[in-house]
């Protein structure tokens, strides 16, 4: 199973929406989209994080959480990448 989770914005000329809904359109299941409206690319990230944060939580614990996870990372220290086998939980936390 492959779970899709596609958060977009309206009118988006960063990325546009209708890639978005095609994407969507095209996954199996399960999928889910989320059209955030009356914003911007950017403006979206503050305006919409405590609804759309929390439902990509959720979507995470329902279809992601207990299975390995590959990251990769750029500090100032340079580009890290690691596998983390149980994504529910890291370091003792859960995530």
């Amino acid at each position: 199973m492959k779970a899709v989770l596609i958060i977009a914005v309206q009118d988006d000329p960063v990325t546009p929406t209708d890639h978005a809904i095609r994407l969507y359109e095209a996954a199996g299941q399960p999928k889910k989209l989320i059209i955030q409206r009356q914003t911007t690319h950017y403006v979206a990230y503050e305006q919409y994080a405590g609804v759309v944060i929390p439902q990509m939580a959720g979507w995470f614990r329902k279809y992601l959480a207990g299975g390995s996870i590959d990251m990769w990372e750029t500090t100032d220290a340079g580009e890290t990448y690691r596998t983390v086998e149980n994504a529910a939980t890291e370091g003792g936390r859960a995530v």
